[in-house]
């Protein structure tokens, strides 16, 4: 399922046209966005939270040339499941 079979369900059982779901859908996603952006993370019930991991600088080796190379730190976006969500896919 992408963006857009997302916006075409919510529209339909909304009864709400795609442009106007689509709107929502971005605000919901910009949302999350600026609050990783900003360390705050977000945590949304039953689904997970979204937060953002600083990965500590690194040595990293070309794998063609074996030349070593100082891989600097950065942050990265990080989603952890909820318990629940883990539940629901793992009861298969």
């Amino acid at each position: 399922m992408n963006k857009r079979d997302i916006i075409e369900k919510i529209a339909l059982d909304q009864e709400l046209s795609n442009s106007v779901t689509a709107k929502y859908i971005d605000d919901v996603l910009l949302t999350l966005v600026d609050s990783i952006i900003e360390g705050n993370g977000s945590e949304i019930r039953g689904f997970g939270t979204f937060t953002k991991k600083n990965r500590k600088p690194r040595t990293g080796i070309n794998p063609k040339t074996s030349e070593r190379t100082q891989v600097p730190s950065k942050s990265v976006p990080f989603f952890k499941t909820s318990k629940l969500l883990n539940n629901l896919v793992n009861s298969d």
